[in-house]
């Protein structure tokens, strides 16, 4: 706030604006640092080297021996992270001076909340934790949240019409468009980079975070290179915690942790790939939109330089996102096609509205 407008306000009123921003930066660091090493931690399945400081010494082991217990923690610290991502948008809209808008997000945090339960028992249920009724439900939460971001982008559509601006067309890239009021937003590729990275340890969340790029591009055209570097970096992230924790556990670790991953065409292109170019070959698949863990796999076994292979695949990963975010940009009607049954399930929804 500048100056010559704190000495038209009371000196209680600017010292109460000053200890709620404090008050709620203090919210979002209590937990919004720990919690998402800890969802980290448990999703990786390891003791965390300081847990002797935390808990007692038998509780250091028993989550790590129990499947549902460590679905039931997946829960709590995705909650905590939900909620410390809603304090900080109100300190930031408080440090910005928005008192009107700075309000809790009760929806955002929701639909972060139903996202990340969703997905987090859908993992449990495909590692065989929990049975079929757990995954429906499962399904129903990443069901309501679609739902909740819909209402939430159909209140701005229903905005734009009270304003006398044109609504958002009822396609796939009208959806992506409607996400604009935040996509639009300077946090919005570094959440979506965050997001990218966290991804290397559920490998479920791809589509989900697919949309959110194409957004973020779509709403910020002109900026798409900083937002194809800000995934590439927070994929980049992800993959040296992954290879922190494999050094740590084994190379077998990561066929443990991820079976699927090494099923199918994509363990067979890789060996080849890499076999044949070595580091060259690492690039050109991080460059293409396939999981990342079989070249990790194998370029450990091979004794490649950790830095090498992380810069390897940052470059790669780079590529990949500059010419997904040049597509996005210059071409979205690639977008309807590729969205063409969620345009028609937005058809047949609107004729039996009509």
């Amino acid at each position: 706030m500048p100056s010559d407008q704190h000495e038209l306000l009371p000196a209680k009123t600017v010292g109460r604006g000053m200890v709620s921003k404090v008050l709620y930066f203090v919210a979002t660091a209590q937990w919004g640092i720990l919690a998402p090493l800890n969802l980290i931690k448990v999703l990786l399945n390891v003791v965390s080297p300081t847990a002797h400081l935390w808990v007692a010494k038998e509780s250091e082991t028993c989550q790590g021996q129990c499947g549902i217990a460590r679905m039931w923690a997946t829960l709590f610290w995705s909650g905590q992270i939900a909620f410390s991502l809603g304090y900080l948008y109100i300190f930031l809209a408080l440090w910005r001076g928005e008192h009107s808008v700075a309000k809790a997000p009760f929806v955002h945090i929701g639909v972060l909340q139903k996202l990340a339960v969703g997905t987090l028992l859908l993992k449990a249920y495909f590692d065989g934790i929990v049975k079929l009724p757990i995954a429906c439900a499962a399904g129903f939460d990443l069901f309501m949240a679609a739902l909740l971001v819909a209402d939430s982008i159909g209140g701005v559509q229903r905005h734009s019409v009270a304003t006398r601006t044109a609504p958002t067309k009822r396609t796939i890239e009208g959806f992506l468009l409607g996400l604009r009021a935040y996509a639009a937003c300077w946090w919005f590729p570094l959440v979506v980079g965050f997001l990218q990275g966290l991804n290397m340890f559920t490998l479920v969340l791809t589509g989900p975070i697919l949309v959110l790029y194409f957004s973020a591009v779509l709403a910020n055209p002109g900026r798409r290179l900083y937002i194809a570097l800000v995934n590439a970096a927070g994929t980049t992230l992800g993959v040296a915690i992954l290879v922190f924790v494999i050094q740590r556990n084994g190379t077998d670790w990561v066929k443990l942790s991820f079976p699927s991953v090494f099923l199918g065409g994509v363990w067979e292109m890789t060996e080849a790939a890499f076999q044949k170019y070595g580091a060259i070959g690492g690039f050109l698949i991080s460059c293409l939109p396939v999981v990342l863990h079989p070249l990790i796999f194998i370029a450990l076994l091979a004794g490649m330089n950790v830095v090498t292979l992380v810069g390897t695949i940052f470059a790669g990963r780079v590529v990949k996102y500059v010419v997904m975010a040049q597509l996005a940009a210059t071409m979205p009607h690639l977008l309807r096609k590729l969205g063409s049954s969620f345009q028609r399930a937005l058809d047949t929804a609107q004729q039996k509205q009509d």
